[in-house]
């Protein structure tokens, strides 16, 4: 989460191999993977933790590191069909709400989009404001580019 994502992948991955059943684990390396520009091998691995432990406190943010995997791979439907259960379970959540009007500006569905937008800037204007004037660590240059691109095509204007 601090932007050394191939560092994360080979420390994930010596954990796994001391502990390969543990879910919080294999969640964690899913994630890992997505953070490091590897988010079409993320998805198993997050699928498996939630196989693993059903019930798991943290299901719902294996739930959303998911539709940050959908994202970065440009799966937006698939995106949009993660987070949208998400946000109606924690509609406080600002990722899952951001990255809705992310994934609808590239599919073409500006009134969606910019709908997603002005909630985003009724509910969460001080961290919008904040994710546009600078990228968050967890995010790489590229994955960041395409957040912005998405808002953008949202109808956020460049400051």
């Amino acid at each position: 989460m601090n932007g050394s994502f191939e560092a994360g992948l080979v420390e994930t991955r010596a954990a796994l191999a001391l502990n390969p059943n543990n879910a919080q684990l294999i969640a964690s390396y899913g994630a890992a993977l997505a953070h490091a520009g590897h988010p079409g091998e993320a998805i198993e691995p997050l699928r498996q933790a939630m196989r693993a432990s059903p019930h798991d406190p943290l299901t719902w943010h294996w739930v959303n590191w998911v539709g940050m995997a959908q994202l970065h791979n440009r799966d937006f439907e698939y995106a949009l069909e993660t987070y949208r259960p998400s946000v109606q379970r924690d509609p406080e959540h600002f990722s899952a709400n951001l990255n809705i009007a992310v994934a609808l500006g590239p599919l073409g569905r500006r009134q969606e989009a910019r709908a997603a937008l002005d909630h985003l800037r009724a509910q969460f204007p001080e961290q919008l404001r904040q994710f546009q004037q600078r990228r968050p660590t967890q995010y790489s240059l590229k994955d960041y580019v395409l957040r912005i691109e998405g808002l953008r095509l949202a109808g956020l204007p460049e400051e």
